[in-house]
């Protein structure tokens, strides 16, 4: 099993403070970003094969990377068209250039080790991570239980949100972490391939018409903590957690 990370956006919602540092490259404390929340949470899940798709900045990425050269296994694959290909592009590259299960995260993503753990464990072809108080202040994406059928479905509103109605109408707020079978991760590519990549993000699109081919399951949150950094506020969420539970890291 190996991890995907998405690290090659530019993180326009974050204004000026992407200009020339990459997201997943900003400090939640004093000594420790983003990324390094990252590596060290999976280090702790026991998940240190890991493929890094880069772009803006990509330089400085590779630099935080190599100080974990000794505990983790990293390669860095290399998208060229970051800025005029959307995010399906990152992960098409990703899932193209891993030929093994696969457990992906986007990379302004700090999560808990135990939801790594769980999809770790998972034994499901496709397992999605669930959060059934939502936490983020706008919520733009859910999962969805059909009653009959019992099958889910992601529900995502690009660069909106879900009223009260729609997320009460749901199972939880989807927390962006997949486990992806090497089975489903093939059938995924067969779709990918036929994409434009631009505009909004179809990747979810996908997974959702797969599902009737594979097994599927979820899991959820249980309240460990997570936070999917794409504004302002939630940077300062993360912060104020790594000062609470650290994500359950121990200090230092």
């Amino acid at each position: 099993m190996k991890t995907l990370l998405l690290a090659a956006g530019v993180g326009s919602r974050l204004g000026t403070l992407t200009n020339n540092v990459h997201k997943s490259l900003l400090k939640i404390n004093d000594e420790h970003t983003i990324l390094d929340y990252q590596l060290r949470t999976l280090e702790r899940a026991g998940l240190n094969d890991i493929n890094i798709v880069v772009g803006h900045c990509a330089e400085s990425v590779a630099d935080k990377c190599q100080q974990y050269a000794d505990s983790h296994n990293i390669r860095l694959i290399h998208n060229d068209s970051y800025r005029s290909k959307n995010i399906d592009w990152s992960v098409y590259l990703g899932l193209n250039a891993i030929e093994d299960d696969i457990i992906y995260i986007e990379g302004d993503m700090v999560l808990h080790s135990e939801i790594l753990s769980k999809l770790k464990t998972s034994t499901a072809d496709i397992c999605l991570i669930i959060d059934k108080r939502p936490k983020s202040q706008c919520v733009d994406t859910v999962v969805r239980i059909d009653p009959e059928t019992k099958a889910l479905s992601i529900d995502v509103k690009e660069h909106g949100f879900h009223t009260d109605s729609s997320i009460e109408n749901s199972i939880g707020e989807f927390v962006c972490a997949i486990k992806i079978s090497n089975t489903a991760r093939k059938l995924l590519l067969k779709r990918l391939q036929d994409f434009s990549f631009d505009g909004i993000i179809k990747f979810y699109n996908a997974i959702n018409d797969i599902l009737p081919e594979v097994t599927f399951s979820y899991h959820e949150t249980f309240d460990f903590e997570w936070v999917e950094v794409d504004n302002l506020q939630d940077l300062e969420r993360a912060k104020h957690l790594s000062t609470q539970t650290n994500f359950g890291l121990s200090k230092g």
